[in-house]
């Protein structure tokens, strides 16, 4: 933002109040604080009048929504060597995703005579994963199912053990569409199920989050398996926004799943994709807690038998 100026009289002891303002961040991850700056000065020549000034700062389309608070105070003439610095920290956890406009206005208290000055910056949403699947983008937030069917095959290895194996190649995307998102980091993934059921998807960092499937991360999917059977594992996805914007969620700090059942037959892989199939909270210890009763049961059963 540049320097913006009141219209005053031009006899050198009337205060010549002006204003420069600053947005810190351009770009801001919602929830993220993203400072807005006011700087007043006195362009007056030294031993000219001080001015008083009241200073306040609003966003949003029409600027109706104020900062809750605003700066009153003086400030001497010295020929705008020295400024006052006023900021208004503005938190975009309320803000839609978006481009965002800001007004800085300086009202002389003296005279009555203001200005303003405007700029913008954006809101991003909060990055989360999606699969491209058969063309079609489908978000780990919701829960689908997909099926498909690819060639597999059943071999007979030196070994003389018969192997029966098959694979498809997926796409990682941002998500979701129609508005600003951040970058999408994965930070860790882990897999419970059958270990005959593998993927390549690795860690990264700072995936686009535009749905454009040519920025989309590949990966395959694959089964290498005893024999012909249904196999079934998921994936477990702990992934966060790109780190260096105001706002970003911890690294690691969320979650996506997404459940692989094939059913392999000799010359077949039917498979289906199914997404958030994460266990609800407290599912796993009830599973726990159950683990833990069957096997006491067992032990007492034991015992009271000897």
């Amino acid at each position: 933002m540049s320097f913006l100026a009141l219209i005053v009289p031009a006899w050198a002891d009337i205060a010549q109040l002006t204003i420069s303002s600053q947005i810190q961040f351009s770009k801001v991850i919602q929830g993220g604080v993203d400072p807005i700056f006011g700087f007043v000065f006195n362009d007056a020549p030294v031993g000219s009048q001080a001015g008083n000034y009241k200073v306040t700062a609003a966003y949003g389309n029409g600027f109706n929504n104020g900062f809750g608070f605003s700066y009153t105070g003086t400030k001497i003439a010295d020929g705008g060597a020295t400024h006052v610095t006023l900021p208004f920290p503005l938190n975009t956890g309320s803000i839609a995703p978006g481009n965002v406009p800001v007004q800085v206005t300086l009202t002389d208290t003296s005279t009555g005579n203001s200005i303003s000055q405007r700029g913008q910056f954006t809101v991003l949403a909060h990055a989360a994963p999606a699969l491209i699947l058969q063309g079609n983008i489908v978000p780990l937030s919701s829960r689908n199912v997909v099926t498909f069917q690819t060639d597999a095959f059943c071999q007979a290895p030196p070994s003389g053990t018969e192997g029966c194996g098959g694979g498809f190649t997926p796409q990682m995307v941002g998500d979701p569409p129609g508005e600003p998102t951040a970058e999408l980091d994965l930070d860790s993934i882990t897999s419970f199920g059958s270990p005959d059921i593998t993927t390549t998807l690795t860690p990264f960092t700072d995936l686009p989050a535009n749905d454009d499937p040519a920025q989309a991360s590949p990966f395959q999917i694959r089964i290498l398996a005893p024999g012909p059977g249904d196999y079934s594992t998921t994936f477990l996805l702990y992934y966060s926004d790109e780190q260096d914007l105001p706002g970003a969620r911890a690294p690691g700090s969320e979650l996506a799943s997404f459940t692989v059942n094939v059913d392999l037959t000799g010359t077949n892989a039917d498979w289906a994709i199914a997404t958030d199939t994460t266990p609800e909270p407290g599912y796993g210890a009830l599973i726990l807690a159950g683990c833990i009763l069957c096997a006491m049961a067992r032990w007492r059963r034991g015992r009271y038998a000897r």
